[in-house]
């Protein structure tokens, strides 16, 4: 630490230099000249190693005479106030003060001011408490003022790991800019760092800011980085448990291959960042160097291994001495493939899928930084060009882990356009950073997914549940297949409809045998395997960003029900019959079937413009929902501008 200083007596001395200036003047008089010199500090307490502080007032533009030590091991100074603003300050670097140093090598004043050694010899100071003395004329005199400076031992470093994106590396430069990742949560605490990843080790390091302050550099990040390059320093993140046949693999911080240095001198604290994949890299100490004295490197061969970070400095380990093997250690963290998933993805298959539109949100899990950029790109499709990309940024919410062993997983989310796409048909997606000149050609792992028509979708009537009846006022199935009612809370299958032919339908009405309470979820289903019967296993729901196309009908017992915001109620036109009530229902996923009393329109032909949407093919969002336009253009053709469809609008996956 540069300065860690006692409360300041500056306002106690100024008051008394002023009111013994008002006694002179108004005696006729002056005060004696000693009265102008003090110390401002009683004690000043540092870790032996940095850089203590003194201010000391003298006469403007005058000298006075400073004496550290005690007995015959005093240290005489002459400090002369050059620039005349009635203060010195004075600093003793005590890194430096060793059994041969010289006064001149260990004090330094501030600015333009000056400290000259009047004493000969050495100028040492060890651990333990030192007198310091200031005298306005000689030192045969009593003193104008004391106070002391205690050295303690430097004690142990404490140290811990933030963890920010693999391309912020080289910004984190400063403390405001670590200050400014954190605010803005790309800047996190970590025990687990993806080998992409930048990774900061925060240190708190006492006793080395004398070190630093004489190496070369003109701010103090650059002098620590030169400090982290001597021979007698090693900065290293060392590998905890490995094979019998090898040694534990190192990754090196060194001044020269480090991103960047950020420094808070005043807590002694100092921010080191690097990718893992750019530090130097070797597998035993002894085998650092080669025979040519260049600094030898191999290739990283990490999965979930723990690494425990070591400072040593002139041999001596100041963070995590002892075995490795045992015990907790200060910010060990686990080094780790980077890897990510789809949410919902069964070996690899997204269901229900998503629709030929604008706005289709894909929604992930990756242990790389949150604030990284993630590319999601359509690799495979019929109907438009490919590839076809989504950026998304990792936050920092998290799911909770299946297993200990599992990296954490943040979300992140990626809105993919999809106009163009065939209905019908199945894309490939993969992830990947988004930055892949620091990530090379790596790419996370690939998954395929359906694609429904943009034109699905449906609208409830008015009174939608009466008398144990599901009415829906149209429902608009490309394809064919069910409408098919289930709980809203927990997804058991109440009941479905018959098989209804591809087109836009009307009336439709589903018998929900037994007491309905709670709210209920309407949707849409494809007769997937085609043997006409509803099954939730069998047959795949009609698909809006990995969402099912639905509504849903209010808790009837509500005391004020509120229609959920996706549904559009319509008036129902009188039903042409009545249906018939349902068998009771045995199995939660096959429904019974319901006599269903529907008006239905030719099969849908959709328009070029109807297939394409809105959206561009860069994937920029369009400021309607998917497939409302087409819907509504549809409709008025088909219903003579009678029907109004709706879609239920995206829930992302948390």
């Amino acid at each position: 630490m540069v300065a860690a200083r006692s409360p300041s007596r500056r306002g106690v001395v100024a008051t008394l230099f002023a009111a013994l200036t008002v006694l002179a003047v108004t005696a006729g008089g002056t005060a004696a000249t000693g009265s102008h010199v003090a110390i401002e500090e009683d004690a000043v307490e540092q870790a032996h190693g940095d850089v203590a502080e003194f201010t000391v007032s003298v006469p403007r533009g005058e000298s006075a005479t400073l004496v550290v030590g005690n007995g015959s091991d005093r240290h005489r100074l002459t400090l002369t106030d050059r620039i005349a603003d009635g203060e010195v300050s004075v600093s003793a670097n005590t890194h430096l003060a060793g059994p041969n140093a010289t006064a001149s090598e260990v004090y330094a004043a501030d600015g333009r001011d000056t400290v000259t050694a009047v004493s000969n010899g050495t100028a040492a100071l060890g651990p333990g408490t030192h007198r310091v003395a200031v005298y306005a004329n000689e030192t045969d005199e009593e003193p104008a003022d004391t106070a002391t400076l205690r050295l303690t031992d430097p004690g142990p470093v404490n140290a811990s790991v933030l963890v920010a994106p693999g391309e912020a590396a080289d910004r984190l430069d400063s403390l405001s800019a670590v200050e400014r990742g954190r605010e803005g949560g790309w800047v996190t605490p970590a025990d687990r760092v993806a080998e992409t990843d930048t990774v900061v080790l925060a240190l708190t390091v006492p006793g080395i800011a004398g070190a630093v302050a004489n190496e070369t550099g003109i701010t103090t990040e650059m002098r620590f980085r030169s400090f982290l390059d001597r021979p007698n320093v090693s900065l290293t993140a060392v590998q905890r448990t490995h094979g019998p046949e090898r040694n534990p693999q190192h990754f090196l911080f060194d001044g020269t291959n480090v991103s960047a240095v950020a420094a808070d001198p005043d807590d002694d604290t100092y921010y080191v960042s690097a990718r893992l994949v750019d530090l130097p890299y070797f597998y035993a100490d002894s085998d650092r160097w080669t025979d040519d004295g260049d600094l030898r490197t191999d290739q990283p061969n990490l999965y979930d291994d723990v690494l425990v970070p070591r400072l040593t400095v002139d041999g001596i380990h100041r963070l995590n001495p002892g075995d490795l093997y045992e015990g907790n250690h200060t910010a060990a963290f686990a080094a780790t493939w980077p890897e990510a998933t789809l949410s919902r993805s069964k070996d690899h298959l997204l269901e229900p899928g998503y629709a030929a539109g604008p706005n289709q949100t894909v929604v992930g899990y990756t242990n790389v930084a949150p604030g990284t950029e993630v590319t999601v790109s359509v690799t495979g499709a019929v109907g438009i060009e490919t590839p076809r990309n989504a950026t998304g940024v990792v936050t920092r919410e998290r799911v909770p882990m299946v297993a200990d062993y599992e990296p954490p997983r943040y979300v992140v989310r990626a809105s993919l356009n999809l106009s163009g796409v065939e209905p019908g048909t199945e894309i490939d997606l993969a992830l990947a950073p988004a930055d892949r000149d620091r990530a090379g050609e790596y790419r996370f792992d690939e998954h395929r997914a359906p694609v429904d028509s943009p034109l699905a979708g449906l609208s409830l009537a008015d009174d939608p549940l009466a008398n144990g009846t599901v009415r829906v006022a149209n429902a608009t199935l490309p394809s064919g297949g069910f409408v098919v009612v289930e709980r809203a809370d927990d997804g058991v299958v109440l009941a479905s409809s018959d098989r209804i032919d591809p087109g836009t339908h009307e009336n439709i009405a589903v018998n929900v045998s037994g007491q309905v309470s709670g709210s209920l979820r309407v949707s849409l289903a494809h007769d997937s395997d085609g043997n006409g019967r509803y099954t939730r296993e069998a047959d795949r729901s009609y698909a809006d960003g990995m969402e099912s196309v639905g509504v849903t009908v209010p808790d009837p017992t509500s005391a004020t029900p509120t229609p959920s915001s996706a549904s559009t109620s319509t008036e129902l036109p009188t039903a042409t019959s009545s249906p018939t009530p349902s068998s009771t229902v045995a199995d939660p996923t096959v429904p019974p079937t319901s006599t269903v009393t529907v008006h239905s329109d030719p099969p849908l032909t959709a328009t070029p413009t109807q297939a394409t949407g809105t959206g561009s093919p860069d994937g920029t969002t369009a400021s309607d929902g998917p497939g409302f336009g087409a819907v509504a253009a549809l409709a008025a053709v088909a219903l003579a501008g009678t029907l109004l469809l709706a879609r239920r609008g995206r829930v992302t996956d948390d």
